[in-house]
């Protein structure tokens, strides 16, 4: 049993608020705890969320980085990817916001495709100035920083989407799916097998980022996305889980779009004795949650 004298942290690493009222009848937060025993590791966490704002849209990233990818590096016990959760989660929030911006009528897939052809760009650009075309320092490079899942959702006026690559829990209006057969599917692998990293990155013929849900979001009542840190509180708790993110959360925690909701969920969740919680990894999730049935 793990027990915490502080369960749970807020730690976004990318906030953007709305720069004017966020019109859209929901709430989001966030909280992480790192896994107890990277204290006598000496290692940081390598979990990262993101939530930005826009006056019509909501956007919420959460990655892991992965350990243990790199069978070429030797010189090292553990990969740095927390460095590639927290740049992942920045880039696919970003561009996220602006592609939901800019085009508001693509489809769930093309948006994804487009989304994924944008940040592998970005990441061959980063790439090319750290290692020139060198393929081998590429290839490591991509290992010890890039390797991250990540788990997302885009919500407008009219409809959302949730998206991911890679492992995780995702649950959309209380139906909770754990996506661990997807370990490994990362967004970073499509840059790794190129047999000239000097031609230009050409577009990828299958999105590494995959559509989970979509639907109109006047029947959206709430999405969680998490680690796999949660996978065992999902599996072993999933009608607490459901409660949780079927709770409208109080309109003292929330303010223009943010919920507070560290101290909700360490009294629901994580100093609850029934639950008991346990982690072995670090746990970081977003939550988004119905505040009202109609728009502001």
């Amino acid at each position: 049993m793990t027990s915490f004298s502080t369960p749970f942290q807020t730690r976004i690493v990318h906030f953007q608020p709305a720069s004017e009222i966020c019109l859209l009848p929901f709430a989001v937060g966030s909280a992480t705890q790192h896994r107890p025993s990277a204290v006598v590791e000496s290692d940081n966490s390598q979990d990262a969320a993101s939530i930005l704002f826009g006056k019509h849209h909501m956007i919420a990233v959460v990655t892991d980085g992965c350990s243990g990818t790199h069978d070429k590096l030797r010189a090292t016990c553990h990969s740095s990817n927390e460095v590639g959760s927290r740049l992942m989660a920045y880039l696919v929030s970003n561009f996220a916001l602006k592609l939901a911006t800019t085009n508001p009528s693509l489809t769930g897939e093309a948006f994804l495709m487009k989304l994924n052809d944008k940040v592998r760009k970005s990441l061959n650009v980063m790439l090319r100035t750290f290692c020139g075309s060198d393929r081998l320092r590429r290839e490591m490079f991509i290992n010890d920083f890039l390797m991250t899942t990540v788990l997302g959702c885009v919500v407008s006026e009219s409809r959302f989407l949730v998206f991911h690559s890679g492992d995780g829990v995702i649950a959309v209006n209380g139906d909770i799916k754990d996506l661990e057969n997807n370990a490994g599917q990362y967004l970073a692998n499509d840059l790794i097998a190129r047999s000239d990293p000097t031609e230009p990155l050409p577009p990828p013929l299958v999105s590494s980022l995959k559509l989970c849900h979509s639907g109109m979001t006047c029947e959206l009542v709430s999405i969680f996305l998490a680690t796999d840190g949660l996978s065992r509180f999902a599996r072993l708790h999933p009608n607490l889980l459901k409660d949780f993110v079927a709770t409208e959360p109080p309109p003292n925690q929330v303010e223009n779009g943010l919920d507070f909701l560290l101290q909700e969920f360490r009294q629901k969740v994580a100093c609850n004795s029934n639950v008991n919680l346990r982690l072995d990894d670090d746990a970081t999730f977003v939550l988004l949650r119905r505040t009202g049935t109609e728009y502001y």
